[in-house]
Order: C-alpha cells, then sequence, then structure tokens
C-alpha cells in the first residue's frame, strides 16, 4: 500500500521495501495554459551539498549520471496527460558513494520571457514506485498554492546511516533552471572538495547545554522526531516582531538537531487555521520565522487549537508513521478554549509513540493544558505543560531541564506498554 506524504514528510525506503533495487521516480503536472515546457531535473549531490561535477546533474540535455545509476526518461513537452509527465530511474547499488542526497525539481522553460510561473500549474506530484514491479511506494501531491515561482523542488532521496529514505519538499524558487545549478554547482568545490561545514555557532552552543541536560538525564543517545507548533494569534504579534520566536527556533532546532532522526524541526503554524511549513534546518535556520512562519500573514487570528493537533497526529502516526518517538513542542500564548476537544485528542494519541509537551507564554489562562496530569482514562501519561511569563529571559538550561521534565518517565512507560 503506498504511503501518502505531506510537505516534509519522509519515507524510509530501505525498511517499507527492503528488497528494492531500482527505483522509478515519477513527476507529474497540468500547464493551465499555451506554450508551457516543464522539465524534470535531478542534481547529484555530495556531502558537501554540491554535485561533484556536472555530469550529476542528469536533465534532458545529460539524461544519466556518470555512475550509470540514474536515467532520466527525456523531456515531455506535452506534459499534462494523465500519469507521469517524466520519470527518472535510480538503480541503488549503483549510486558513486560519494552521492549522498538527489534532489528532485521541475522548472518551467523560458518562464520569464513566456511571463510564466506555477501558478498555472496544477495537479503537481512525485512518486516513488518500486521499476521492476510497478508497486507504487509513496506519494506526495503539491497542494499548496503557488504564485510566481518558476522552479519547484519537489523532494530528495538521500542516504541516512546507510538506509536510503525520502523527504516530500515543496518548496518553490523564482530563479528558474539557474538558480538550482549555481546552488548545486561549484566549480572551485568540484577540483578541491572543501570540508564538511560545521554546525552553525549558534546552534551548537544550544547544543551543548542541552547535551548537558541529556547526559544528567541518562537520554544520551536517545532518537526522537521532534516537531514544533507555533502560536500566531493576534496578542502573539509582539514576539514575533521582536525577534522572540525566532530565537526559539534557534534554540529548540538544537533539540531536532539532537534528537532527531534528520536533524529537521517540523514546523506548523496555528491560530484558527494552521499550515505545515518547510520543516527548520541548520541550513535554513537564519530568518526562518519571518521568511516560512508570519511572510504573507493578512490577518492574526484566533485561538483553534483542535484542528493543527489532529493534523500533527495524522502526520506523526499516519502518513510519517514510525516507531521513533515524536516530541512534539506546542507554544501557545493563552486563551485556549476548547478544552473537551484538546482533552479527547491528548487521551486518543496516547496509544501513539508521540508525546505532547505544551509550553504556555505569558499570563494568561490555558485552560485544559494546566489539568493535564489529571486526564483519566490513558494507556500512558503522555503530555506536560509549564507556563513560563517571559521565554526569552529563561536561561538554555533552564529551558531543556523544563523541556525534558516529563519526556524520560513517558519513555519508560510507553516501552512498558509496547508503544515503542
Amino acid at each position: 500500500m503506498s504511503v501518502t506524504l505531506a510537505k516534509g514528510g519522509r519515507f524510509n525506503l530501505s525498511k517499507e521495501a527492503p528488497s528494492l533495487k531500482m527505483v522509478a521516480v515519477g513527476l507529474g503536472w497540468t500547464a493551465r495554459g499555451e506554450g508551457f515546457d516543464l522539465d524534470a531535473s535531478v542534481f547529484l549531490l555530495d556531502s558537501n551539498s554540491k554535485i561533484p561535477d556536472e555530469r550529476y546533474f542528469v536533465f534532458y540535455n545529460n539524461l544519466g549520471s556518470p555512475d550509470g545509476a540514474v536515467v532520466h526518461s527525456g523531456d515531455d513537452r506535452q506534459g499534462g496527460a494523465a500519469g507521469d509527465a517524466e520519470t527518472i530511474q535510480v538503480e541503488l547499488a549503483k549510486v558513486s558513494a560519494s552521492v549522498v542526497e538527489m534532489v528532485f525539481v521541475v522548472t518551467i522553460d523560458g518562464a520569464t520571457e513566456k511571463g510564466q510561473s506555477f501558478r498555472n500549474v496544477a495537479n503537481a506530484f512525485i512518486r516513488l514506485y518500486d521499476a521492476e514491479t510497478g508497486r507504487e511506494l509513496a506519494r506526495y501531491d503539491l497542494n499548496e498554492s503557488f504564485s510566481g515561482e518558476t522552479a519547484l523542488e519537489f523532494g530528495k532521496l538521500y542516504r541516512k546511516d546507510g538506509e536510503w529514505r525520502f523527504q516530500a519538499v515543496g518548496q518553490g524558487y523564482n530563479a528558474g533552471l539557474q538558480g538550482f545549478v549555481d546552488r548545486f554547482h561549484d566549480e572551485k568545490s568540484a577540483a578541491v572538495p572543501p570540508p564538511v561545514p560545521a554546525l552553525p555557532s549558534k546552534v551548537n552552543l544550544h547544543k551543548r547545554e542541552f547535551d548537558e541536560v541529556l547526559a544528567k538525564k541518562n537520554l544520551s543517545g536517545v532518537r526522537a522526531r521532534v516537531g514544533l507548533a507555533l502560536d500566531i494569534t493576534g496578542s502573539m504579534k509582539p514576539l514575533y516582531k521582536n525577534g522572540t520566536v525566532q530565537k526559539v527556533v534557534e534554540r529548540l532546532l538544537a533539540v531536532a538537531v539532537t534528537f532527531d532522526d534528520d536533524g529537521a524541526l517540523d514546523v506548523w503554524r496555528f491560530d484558527h487555521r494552521f499550515k505545515r511549513l518547510m520543516p527548520a534546518t541548520v541550513e535554513n535556520f537564519e530568518g526562518y520565522v519571518d521568511r516560512e512562519v508570519v511572510s504573507g500573514m493578512d490577518i492574526w487570528g484566533h485561538n483553534d487549537e483542535p484542528p493543527v493537533m489532529r493534523d500533527i497526529v495524522s502526520f506523526y502516526t499516519v502518513e510519517s508513521s514510525s516507531q521513533i518517538p515524536a516530541f512534539m513542542i506546542f507554544i501557545s500564548d493563552g486563551g485556549v478554549r476548547k478544552d473537551r476537544e484538546i482533552q479527547e485528542i491528548v487521551r486518543d494519541s496516547a496509544r501513539f509513540p508521540l508525546f505532547w509537551q505544551f509550553v504556555g507564554v505569558g499570563q494568561a489562562k490555558f485552560g485544559a493544558l494546566e489539568r493535564l496530569d489529571e486526564l483519566p482514562s490513558r494507556v500512558v501519561d503522555n503530555a506536560s505543560f509549564f507556563a513560563v511569563r517571559d521565554i526569552a529571559e529563561m536561561t538554555d538550561k533552564e529551558l531543556y531541564e523544563r523541556l525534558m521534565n516529563e519526556f524520560p518517565a513517558w519513555l519508560t512507560a510507553a516501552r512498558g506498554k509496547g508503544i515503542l
């Protein structure tokens, strides 16, 4: 059965299809209008996120990689027909040892000259299937609304701990194919590979503090996926404007870098609506909040926690289900009203490898969140809450110790109940 992924979702090919030899990556779309020519390409990247040389850029003018592992079906100028518009096949065993990641992109040829963009492209998708049997493994439908973008990163295949994995990306850009070429090709780096970059000093400082807290609580070596839900109601606006939320993201990224299977912080924003965002990483964290969280915000709404909570449960237990626990940090500045629904979601999710860490910011009322320890009829106690008047005033040590206060006990209880 194929797994349907959402933006940011991940799929482990090595675990879910251990006998897979040849994976086919099908990409499709429907252009609304005349004269569109969309092209799929793949960049085979080394540990420095660069192509080793130009032969590792596979597209309509270079239909195969030098190691023979990647083969492109060629440019389909018709596009828009049912099924895959273009297909790229990857023979996993043949992939060069220097290649650790493959980025699959789709661009519009001559977009600037023709005044075209992904505003007029619908039904875009990327899917993975076994090239030998035809069995579909995973699929990501890009349901986001795009505007002036002329290039999209659909997804990426990458190696992690000796396993092949896929991540749904869905990120738009305005620089066309040349933007990706400039980003992934560096003549100097191709000749003399630079050292693998260390963690940014800012993140590394936070990580050191977190490592100390983990050692103190005997949690060193624990693996977990890490998520963050950010309140974007009107009362939170000052904390976005003064940079507090950006600093919180940076501090929590250190948790993801340490815990998370892929070093990425999954992020949601919510008011009476919600949206899944591009995960925060060490590559994109600078300016992340302004660029990914508040960009395009026309109104700052009111509280409605249950819809985003249900989406979080779906993401971690259905779309990207795993026995690796999820540590979900949920930040709110109060005004919590839908107590019964929140309690039901927390109670129902107790059977899954998902721990809720609610954090109250400010001095408002937090309703059901303040009474989680009293919530009955759960397989295990799967949620914790603490409130802080000014999160910017907390030291890293204080913040990390509060975050890890009840998580160790949940890990023990969840293992005892066979949840982990």
